[in-house]
């Protein structure tokens, strides 16, 4: 089998991988084993970049080095490394000698490390970059541009993996929250209903004043009793103003009949 095919059996084994079900450190040893067909390394890892301490994290990391410095979760300032200038430029950088060429400031650490060569790629994403995949050796000297190109298609896959992941945790945590939402709403609604009026009683406020909630009542009781005042004031004039004028003459109403007008009689001696 010629280096492209094993190329792309390893990358189809690589998307396999990503689409399993498996733990970060599990499914990381996994993609740097398949990785490892391809090209020698000592040490395989992912950083991830993190705005708000504009640093990078060391999100997984497989090595096979006695000396082990920069491990999972270990920090790398944006400003000065490597992976900051892969992170801006969205290109690969390659450090072929640790030995004689040091540049950033993670290099240091590497060659302390054992490491000879440093190849770091950026994760990209819709033009976006998420962080560097980095492979080192204590090999030398450049890599072949066929295994370059080969890693470059891994990290793209590696970068949709870590994007799905992202996304998947953001939708639990909007679940979650939106259930706790939800919850408190139900117990709101049946804890404050009463006769069809939202008064806000939940179990945390009862029993307690609201500021103004006192003002509010003297206010109400002020209105309803100038009411009943007006009213009061209102029937007294009518009662005064009837017995002033007296008892009132009933009248009596007569059926008309359409077309018909009745005469009533005269009295006796009367033309």
């Amino acid at each position: 089998m010629n280096r492209a095919d094993l190329s792309y059996r390893i990358l189809l084994e690589v998307t396999n991988v990503l689409n399993s079900q498996h733990d970060t450190d599990s499914l990381w040893r996994a993609i740097a084993k398949q990785i490892k067909q391809i090209i020698p390394w000592e040490r395989a890892g992912v950083t991830l970049y993190d705005a708000n301490s504009d640093s990078f994290r060391f999100y997984a990391v497989e090595t096979s080095l006695t000396t082990k410095i920069l491990q999972r979760d270990a920090v790398i300032p944006h400003i000065g490394s490597a992976v900051g200038w892969v992170y801006d430029h969205k290109q690969l950088h390659v450090r072929p000698n640790l030995h004689i060429a040091r540049l950033f400031l993670e290099d240091d650490i590497y060659f302390q490390e054992g490491l000879g060569r440093m190849i770091n790629l950026p994760l990209l994403v819709r033009g976006a970059c998420l962080g560097t995949l980095n492979i080192g050796s204590v090999q030398t000297g450049e890599p072949e541009p066929q295994i370059l190109e080969f890693l470059q298609q891994v990290a793209i896959q590696i970068a949709f993996a870590i994007d799905h992941v992202r996304a998947y945790e953001q939708i639990n945590r909007l679940r979650e929250q939106l259930a706790k939402e939800n919850e408190y709403l139900v117990e709101e609604i049946r804890l404050t209903h009463n006769f069809g009026i939202m008064v806000g009683k939940s179990q945390l406020l009862a029993g307690t004043s609201l500021p103004g909630d006192q003002d509010r009542q003297g206010v109400a009781g002020t209105r309803d009793s100038r009411e009943e005042r007006t009213k009061g004031r209102a029937l007294c004039a009518r009662e005064l103003r009837g017995a002033a004028a007296g008892p009132r003459r009933k009248r009596t109403l007569r059926p008309r009949t359409r077309g018909v007008h009745r005469r009533e009689p005269t009295k006796a001696g009367t033309v």
